[in-house]
């Protein structure tokens, strides 16, 4: 049995697009080089987690070398 297309939560492209403009903009160069979900309220994650992923050094992916 496939998937029923009523099971599938589609995005519009006004989704991506918006986090991709407001990234461009200059208004969150923090998170450069950061892993970011377009779901998310970018606004919140600065208002509210700016601080704790700077300190951490979160939302990053490091390639490890021997």
């Amino acid at each position: 049995a496939g998937v029923r297309e009523n099971d599938i939560s589609w995005d519009t492209v006004q989704l991506p697009a918006a986090t991709a403009l407001y990234l461009a903009a200059g208004k969150a160069d923090w998170l450069g080089g950061r892993f970011v979900e377009a779901k998310w309220d970018l606004g919140e994650v600065e208002r509210d987690w700016k601080e704790k992923i700077i300190a951490k050094n979160a939302l990053v992916s490091k390639l490890s070398v021997p």
